[in-house]
C-alpha cells in the first residue's frame, strides 16, 4: 500500500509546487539613453565623460533598464545635425525618433573642491520630466558613491513611470455650437432656424454672415431665440451664415457649420377686381399682374388668406 501511495504524493506535490511559487509576472523593459553630460564651466572640465561613463556603468545593473549603445547614440545625433542637452523640446525629439521610453540627461560644474551634478529623466511619451535631482560632491575621491546613488534613485523614478499612463484633467463642460441649421429664403428674406447642441445650455446666439463662403463673416444680430429672420437682402443673392452660442458668463462656442441660402424672385401680386357678398359665401374676382413679374417661372395657381381684421 506504501508503495502504491508514492506516486499520489509526486502528483501532490506537483500540483501544490507551482501554487506556491508562481512564475514571476513578465516585466517590461525600457528603453532609456544617457546623453553626455554637458560641462558648465572650465573647471569641470572631463568630469562630463566621467560622470557620463560612470552613471550608465551603475544603470546597467538593472536588469529593466536598456541602455542605448553609445557609438550608435553618437552617430546617430552627428548624422542628423542633433545635439545632447537638456533643452526639453530637443530630448523629446531625439526620443522620438530613437523610439525611446526615457532619456537621462544632465549637466557638471565645479567650484574648488565642490562637483555639482545636475541630473534628470524625461519621459518620451508624455513630454514631461518624471525626475530631477542635483547632488554635490566634495572631491574626487566620493564622486563615484555619489553617482551609484544617483543611479540607484535613477532607477526607482524609471520603474515607477514604465508602463504609467499619465491620465488626462477631467475637461470641463464646454459650450458647443449649435447644430441642425435650417434656412428658408424669401424674396429679400432669410429666415434661420437651429437647435441647440447636447450639453451646458446656452444663454443666447450671434449670427454672423458674410456673401462669399471664406468670410469674412460680419456680425449681424444677437439673439435669445433659436430663430432669427435676416430682412432687407438682395434678390436672387446668396448668402453664408454661422451661428455661435453664448452662456450667461459671455463665453461664446465655436462657429456652427456654415449654412448658404439664397434669395429668391417672387410673382407680383394678382390685382383684386371685384368682391361679391353672399348669405353664406364671398365671391373674389381677381387677374394676374399686368406688370411683368421678375419670376419667369409659370403661374401654377393661387394661395388665398382671410382675416377678421385688416
Amino acid at each position: 500500500m506504501k508503495i502504491k501511495s508514492i506516486p499520489y504524493f509526486f502528483w501532490a506535490l506537483l500540483c501544490i509546487i507551482p501554487a506556491l511559487y508562481p512564475r514571476p509576472a513578465h516585466t517590461y523593459t525600457a528603453k532609456i539613453a544617457v546623453f553626455n553630460f554637458n560641462v558648465l564651466n572650465l573647471d569641470a572640465r572631463g568630469y562630463g565623460a566621467t560622470i557620463t561613463n560612470t552613471l550608465i556603468n551603475f544603470l546597467q545593473k538593472t536588469s529593466s533598464l536598456d541602455i542605448f549603445n553609445r557609438r550608435e547614440l553618437e552617430a546617430f545625433l552627428s548624422l542628423n545635425d542633433l545635439q545632447q542637452n537638456c533643452n526639453l523640446s530637443n530630448v523629446v525629439t531625439i526620443g522620438n525618433r530613437l523610439g525611446l521610453d526615457m532619456i537621462v540627461a544632465g549637466t557638471v560644474k565645479k567650484n574648488g573642491p565642490v562637483i555639482e551634478i545636475f541630473c534628470k529623466v524625461v519621459k518620451i511619451s508624455e513630454k514631461f520630466v518624471i525626475f530631477h535631482k542635483k547632488v554635490r560632491s566634495f572631491g574626487d575621491f566620493a564622486l563615484k558613491e555619489v553617482i551609484r546613488r544617483l543611479s540607484r534613485d535613477i532607477s526607482k523614478a524609471i520603474k515607477l513611470n514604465i508602463g504609467r499612463v499619465k491620465r488626462p484633467s477631467p475637461k470641463k463642460d464646454i459650450l458647443k455650437p449649435p447644430v441642425k441649421i435650417f434656412a428658408k429664403p424669401g424674396s429679400s428674406k432669410i429666415s434661420l432656424l437651429w437647435e441647440d447642441n447636447p450639453g451646458p445650455k446656452s444663454a443666447g446666439y450671434k449670427i454672423f454672415r458674410s456673401q462669399s463662403e471664406e468670410g469674412p463673416f460680419v456680425k449681424i444680430a444677437q439673439v435669445t431665440k433659436n430663430n432669427y429672420v435676416d430682412e432687407g437682402l438682395e434678390k436672387t443673392a446668396a448668402y453664408y451664415y454661422r451661428v455661435k452660442a453664448f452662456d450667461t458668463r459671455g463665453k461664446e462656442s465655436d462657429f456652427s457649420k456654415t449654412i448658404r441660402a439664397k434669395t429668391i424672385v417672387t410673382p407680383n401680386p394678382p390685382i383684386i377686381l371685384s368682391t361679391q357678398a353672399h348669405v353664406k359665401s364671398i365671391k373674389i374676382t381677381w387677374a394676374p399682374n399686368p406688370i411683368k413679374s421678375p419670376d419667369p417661372t409659370k403661374l401654377m395657381g393661387y394661395k388665398l388668406y382671410r382675416a377678421k381684421t385688416e
